[in-house]
């Protein structure tokens, strides 16, 4: 993996090239949001997307049944997808941007998750919402990985092409206006 000018210009982002770019996070507890309220927010970069690609995860195993997980993909038309089910294997979410990623410009995507209600954002304007029966326990004992998914290989999913910046996880779901001014 290498480094190039971030989304501020001034700063590093990391640079996936495919399967062998990747970025694995230690397991004490980060991304395990539990029941609580969360935001997880980035910017990414990319022209790529002609097969569904990882880019932020934290999983155990592909076809999680009966565990938890989240993730972000994204699609081959270049959308973002983000999904997540709790320990049971229950409360499953998938949410899916109509805005596309893919074009070579920076662009802010992030989550939120309040109680029952999740909503996925895209340059601070919202593309989805859905809200489960009741609020998932998204927590698991595996690493966060970032430009690879435990899934490559095995379901269509392949390495991300493209940059990423700015990965940030909050313990409270952010207002569309504090979304909107991550970028800035």
């Amino acid at each position: 993996m290498k480094r190039s000018p971030g989304v501020h210009g001034t700063d590093q982002a990391f640079s996936f090239g495919g399967a062998a770019g990747q970025i694995v996070f230690n397991t004490d507890g980060a991304g395990n949001p539990g029941t609580g309220a969360f935001t997880f927010a980035f910017a990414v970069k990319t022209t790529g997307a002609t097969q569904e690609q990882a880019v932020w995860e934290k999983r155990a195993a592909c076809d999680s049944d009966g565990t938890s997980f989240w993730g972000f993909r994204m699609q081959p038309n270049g959308v973002i997808n983000f999904e997540a089910q709790n320990t049971a294997g229950q409360d499953y979410l998938d949410l899916g941007s109509t805005a596309v990623v893919n074009d070579g410009a920076w662009h802010w995507v992030a989550v939120t998750r309040q109680a029952t209600t999740a909503s996925l954002y895209v340059d601070g304007q919202l593309q989805a919402t859905t809200t489960t029966a009741t609020t998932a326990d998204i927590s698991k004992a595996t690493p966060m990985r970032a430009g690879v998914s435990t899934c490559d290989g095995i379901d269509g999913t392949t390495a991300f092409v493209g940059q990423l910046d700015e990965l940030m996880i909050f313990t409270v779901a952010l207002t569309q206006s504090q979304i909107q001014t991550l970028g800035s």
